[in-house]
């Protein structure tokens, strides 16, 4: 770890920081967005699931015989 203070004097350790800071945010966000996404494609699945079983409990037995065939 380079202190603070060597960055005002060697600007390429300077813009070498900068792109190190910038690729890590850029990573960051990246993850946050593919994990958003998992837990908003898991609860749109989880209510689908939930539809369906609520859908075939209102069933009688041969048209839910008809249904899971």
């Amino acid at each position: 770890i380079i202190p603070r203070s060597v960055y005002h004097f060697h600007p390429f350790i300077s813009f070498q920081v900068q792109i190190m800071t910038n690729t890590i945010e850029s990573v960051n966000a990246a993850v946050t967005l593919i994990i958003k996404a998992a837990l908003l494609a898991a609860r749109f699945f989880g209510r689908a699931r939930k539809r369906n079983l609520k859908k075939l409990s209102k069933m009688d037995a041969d048209e839910k015989d008809k249904e899971l065939e």
